[in-house]
């Protein structure tokens, strides 16, 4: 059915960029709704305030009109705030802003995903107190995999057996981690059996393990996004540098 309307869902706004002279595309995650595109007219003219709300990390209520195809796009009716903007730092704003690259390209248009909403709302928070936002990242990137379906093996070998701490393993992309003397020495990452034991249970309070996963999720992430530069990642370089 066309022009179906979708009203008062909570969403956070991923990206925007102008359209035609004073409209808008606002690309959405939404919570029923998954990742969604909508077009803002005329919220570019000089007196429309509603585009001060239009804003990442701040939480929304927005309604808008459904297209009748899967490409079409939405069609934006309002908006209003859903509480207060997540407050950042100059590591935490960088965080996020590469969050929501991930949720741009790893999320297919219109597919819901309930629980990846609620991951990102929590992520900001987290990113909000400023507390170890290295280790939250790639709990982030691990937990989003899991809910897109691609979840990974750290607990176990691609045989079924325990890893062990002391021991070192190379990271199969899409199956898991095997013994790193093994005698076909497969092509991959390697990193301690502590350190994907530690990953396994959330724990990422130790610098050197953190280093370790960090190597690991940057091969595992670039296999799902594939060669194409993060522009958040740019971003950050050229301030940091």
């Amino acid at each position: 059915m066309s022009n179906r309307r979708v009203l008062l869902q909570q969403v956070f706004v991923l990206h925007r960029r102008p359209y035609r002279n004073t409209s808008m595309l606002i690309d959405i995650v939404s919570q029923d709704h998954g990742r969604y595109t909508v077009v803002g007219k005329g919220v570019r003219r000089p007196k429309q305030r509603v585009r001060a709300y239009l804003e990442p990390f701040q939480p929304l209520l927005m309604s808008w009109s459904m297209g009748s195809g899967s490409q079409d796009l939405g069609q934006f009716l309002s908006v209003e705030p859903d509480g207060p903007a997540f407050l950042l730092g100059r590591d935490g704003l960088y965080s996020a802003f590469y969050c929501n690259e991930l949720l741009m390209r790893l999320l297919a248009p219109r597919d819901p995903h309930p629980e990846i909403f609620h991951l990102y709302h929590r992520q900001l928070g987290l990113l909000a107190q400023a507390s170890s936002v290295e280790a939250g990242l790639r709990l982030f990137e691990k937990q989003l995999l899991a809910e897109l379906g691609y979840g990974m093996l750290l607990d176990r070998d691609v045989n079924g057996v325990a890893v062990q701490a002391e021991r070192r393993y190379t990271y199969l992309l899409e199956q898991g981690p095997v013994p790193a003397d093994s005698s076909h020495s497969p092509q991959g990452p390697s990193l301690p059996g502590e350190a994907l034991l530690a990953f396994s249970q959330n724990h990422l309070l130790d610098e050197r393990i953190l280093s370790d996963i960090k190597l690991l999720m940057r091969h595992v992430m670039r296999h799902y996004l594939g060669n194409k530069e993060l522009k958040s990642r740019l971003l950050y370089q050229s301030v940091v540098s």
